[in-house]
């Protein structure tokens, strides 16, 4: 019996109906009274012995706990499932790290034939140097020296590529997509054949599915639907190769315990290596594929992606990528009459909106007024300008041509030649348009050029400005998270939701609870605080119990406790 059995047990009562059944109502008195007292004892028995369903939350603090502790540190396996967040048993290496260097060293032999003949014998230093692990600062400089040693083995092989330099203008940045190819390379021989990459492929198409059909259910209008759909439906999954043209947050990636990210331009996502070797666990790995697939329509790439079909839009993308000006001046003038600001920002209503509303606490969301946004809008434009000039544009200012271009600019590199979308930011390539209208470039003098760069700047805020306007009020109160590190951004939270609607759909197809209860463990187990750490995320232990919504606690057997956040409980 369950306890909600012991608090509505009502107990079971004859009434007496007429002297005409034939039995006397002091003796039919006396059976009722009986039958109560054995009732009432029973129901207190069974109140003494039913189960009292732990706390969802306690559960999840007790594995975090067990992962943590000082007999696993981060390193734990379960039953199909192995997590490595911790160090080596040797040292303080990261497990992560150490299996990248074991899948370096396990695809020597196919790496590219120029890359593998000079690697060889570092290759067979850094092999070396792993089997005498020690927890020794010594160990850990030494093992420092031969991977800069193998990075310069790198760089060699790359430039040994350039071949005749004639005719090749920029030799710097040659140089670049040379290592970049070779890069791609190297992570397609170290993890295309790996059994943890293949996991992550598999997951990616199971997660995919259940997406896609998850989709069919939400209550929102056919027409979004099926542009989410779309978008969905062609998001590629990529290798974690260090190469910024493939994918544009690139940093670490490839090899360190970074999690998993979705490219906005390509329409992409990629899980690091560093995390698909150390979760090698299936729910893990579906909750990160899960959140990573729902940026590609959580509520700031729907409204981008609804700002850039809109004509204002569709202008704008037409300056993505462009090496030079878009527009002849005469055009440009009219052009630039559709980049202005709005006289009101006002609120746009998104497919999502009922959702975000309880995911979004009003807490936790600044005020829709026109006013605050504007001034909030203008204070950002003009840091961006600000940090624009320190950082690109004045180092440029003395040369005729080249200043700001994006196919000449290292910082915008990142684009290549992915033939991805740039969204709204599009600044440099406008301030080329600026410049060639209005008449930079026909003056010598340099003060003359001064107060011409600068008000081209001024112009190119403006036109900031009205972008900004445009996109907040179609994002509305979604893009006014009050600024504040514990306060998560909308689309974190939405991908969250997402993921956990997926898990949901995964611990259904499992009959056993504890089979279940590892699941919904082992899924948020990178959400579990190391405590011995130097700092812990703000909001690890908030998104690690959202996961507790009233469906998954059912599956698991676990109470919905105060400690939840609200979050849990959200629906459409």
């Amino acid at each position: 019996m369950s306890i909600i059995g012991c608090a509505t047990f009502v107990c079971p009562v004859l009434s007496a109906q007429s002297a005409d059944d034939g039995v006397q109502r002091g003796h039919l008195q006396g059976i009722e009274d009986a039958l109560r007292d054995v009732a009432g004892f029973q129901n207190r028995q069974n109140c003494l012995t039913a189960p009292v369903l732990p706390s969802c939350s306690k559960i999840s603090d007790q594995f975090c706990n067990q992962l943590w502790d000082s007999e696993h540190r981060g390193n734990i396996e379960l039953q199909d499932s192995k997590i490595f967040f911790g160090t080596s048993k040797k040292s303080k290496l990261s497990m992560a790290k150490r299996m990248d260097l074991e899948a370096l060293l396990d695809s020597e032999n196919r790496l590219p034939a120029d890359l593998r003949n000079r690697a060889k014998p570092i290759l067979k230093i850094i092999r070396e140097h792993l089997k005498h692990e020690q927890d020794d600062e010594s160990w850990y400089t030494q093992l420092g020296r031969f991977e800069e040693e193998l990075h310069g083995v790198i760089l060699t092989t790359a430039s040994s590529r350039m071949g005749d330099l004639s005719g090749i203008s920029d030799i710097k940045r040659a140089m670049y997509f040379l290592e970049w190819d070779l890069k791609s390379e190297i992570a397609k021989a170290k993890y295309e054949e790996n059994p943890n990459w293949k996991r992550v492929v598999r997951i990616f198409g199971e997660v995919k599915r259940d997406l896609l059909d998850e989709i069919l259910s939400f209550p929102i209008p056919e027409d979004r639907r099926k542009e989410i759909y779309n978008v969905l439906q062609s998001v590629e999954l990529r290798l974690p190769a260090d190469d910024p043209r493939r994918f544009s947050a690139y940093n670490g990636c490839h090899s360190t315990l970074r999690d998993a990210m979705y490219d906005y331009r390509r329409n992409a996502v990629t899980i690091c290596a560093g995390y698909f070797n150390s979760i090698q666990d299936d729910a893990g790995l579906r909750e990160m594929i899960a959140h990573e697939l729902a940026h590609s329509f959580d509520p700031k790439t729907m409204t981008l992606n609804s700002v850039m079909k809109s004509e204002f839009g569709q202008v704008v993308s037409k300056f993505c990528g462009a090496s030079g000006p878009v527009y002849s001046c005469a055009e440009w003038q009219q052009v630039r009459k559709k980049f202005v600001e709005l006289e009101r920002v006002s609120e746009s209503e998104l497919p999502f909106r009922r959702l975000t509303k309880c995911l979004n606490p009003a807490s936790d969301v600044e005020p829709f007024e026109s006013s605050k946004i504007k001034q909030k809008i203008r204070r950002q434009s003009s840091t961006d300008i600000e940090s624009k000039k320190k950082n690109e544009l004045l180092p440029l200012i003395d040369q005729l041509g080249p200043y700001l271009r994006p196919d000449l600019l290292w910082a915008r590199l990142e684009r290549g030649n992915s033939g991805g979308k740039c969204g709204l930011d599009v600044a440099p390539e406008i301030l080329v348009q600026i410049l060639r209208c209005n008449g930079f470039e026909q003056v010598s003098s340099v003060n003359v050029q001064e107060h011409l760069f600068r008000g081209a700047l001024q112009e190119l805020e403006q036109i900031q400005n009205s972008f900004h306007e445009h996109y907040t009020s179609a994002c509305g109160r979604d893009c006014l998270a009050k600024e504040s590190e514990s306060i998560m951004l909308i689309n974190e939270k939405f991908a969250d939701w997402i993921a956990r609607r997926i898990l949901e759909r995964t611990m259904a197809r499992e009959q056993s609870v504890p089979k279940r209860k590892q699941l919904a463990l082992s899924a948020v187990a990178w959400g579990c605080e190391n405590k011995s750490a130097n700092r812990i995320h703000p909001d690890f232990k908030s998104r690690r119990l959202s996961l507790f919504s009233p469906k998954i606690a059912e599956m698991v057997h676990c109470s919905m406790d105060n400690t939840l956040p609200e979050r849990a409980k959200c629906d459409f």
